[in-house]
């Protein structure tokens, strides 16, 4: 009964937290209650790797949720992957996961000789591991020593995406390209510079080898020491019919260059050439170059 009305009485300083046996312990109900953060818990294997199939294994708990293998010592040219068991040490299949010092998701670990020592690889442990394991798939030479790291603690994964020729452009991640230098002749007062009419589907170069991955826009670079005007022609035709789909200002003056860019047209035209248009000065240096780009 006196449970009930403490329950029942909305001013109370403390509530019932706890039963012991027939005894009950009340605690402050102060606001903030105090947070209690628990310590990442570690686990590590050390060994050897000297061979070809020489591995290093260590067993795995839900508790972890993070793999990261290094190479404390030694001077080891072999490389090494990142293994994992479902069923307690039977079978296993390859991790994918990233070095720190590598811009891309990797499943291996390349070492060399004596810059083996500190090369580390550190990946998400699977969900139903029993275990993980990092064995020596190809062996060149030497020997180190192998540091097999759990943690409790979860590594945020960067997100990589690899970008082929023919791909779109993500960001300002940006495929490559084939270069054209157009000219390097200095043009005269009030003269104008034609360029040669480029092909986007007749590009040279591997990257642009078939229909699927011809290049898919253009850009254009105009530097001289006097002011110029620069005009980008297009055509679906090979110039049966010609548009004039850009003309710059008059050029920027960037230090002691002037200098107008077409910074990657859209492909809607097949076939682009652009002309250098002078004013009544005539300029000492004179580079157009033209770029094919691959999305």
């Amino acid at each position: 009964m006196a449970i009930d009305n403490a329950l029942k009485n909305p001013v109370v300083t403390s509530i019932l937290a706890a039963k012991s046996g027939d005894d009950f312990v009340a605690v402050s109900s102060s606001n903030p209650l105090p947070v209690i953060t628990k310590p990442e818990a570690i686990s590590i294997a050390t060994g050897t790797i000297s061979a070809l199939n020489d591995f290093v294994v260590i067993p795995v708990t839900s508790e972890f949720k993070t793999v990261s293998i290094s190479c404390s010592s030694g001077n080891l040219a072999a490389t090494i992957r990142i293994f994992f068991s479902l069923d307690g040490g039977t079978t296993y299949s390859k991790v994918i996961g990233r070095q720190p010092d590598v811009n891309s998701s990797v499943s291996e670990l390349v070492v060399i000789g004596a810059s083996a020592p500190g090369k580390a690889i550190e990946c998400a442990i699977p969900i139903g591991a029993t275990h993980i394991r990092a064995a020596c798939a190809l062996y060149t030479s030497g020997s180190s020593g192998i540091r097999l790291i759990l943690s409790s603690t979860p590594k945020v994964q960067q997100q990589i995406v690899a970008l082929d020729a023919s791909d779109n452009r993500l960001g300002y991640v940006a495929a490559s390209g084939i270069t054209y230098t157009d000219t390097t002749t200095s043009l005269g007062s009030s003269a104008t510079f034609t360029s040669t009419v480029r092909d986007l589907a007749g590009a040279t170069g591997s990257g642009f080898s078939t229909a699927t991955s011809y290049a898919k826009a253009i850009s254009i670079c105009v530097i001289q020491d006097v002011a110029f005007t620069l005009q980008l022609l297009g055509s679906t035709d090979n110039f049966g019919a010609v548009s004039e789909i850009y003309r710059s200002i008059p050029a920027t003056l960037v230090g002691s260059n002037y200098v107008a860019e077409v910074d990657a047209h859209s492909s809607a035209w097949r076939y682009f050439q652009y002309k250098i248009v002078n004013g009544a000065s005539a300029a000492a240096r004179t580079r157009g170059v033209s770029k094919f780009l691959a999305n």
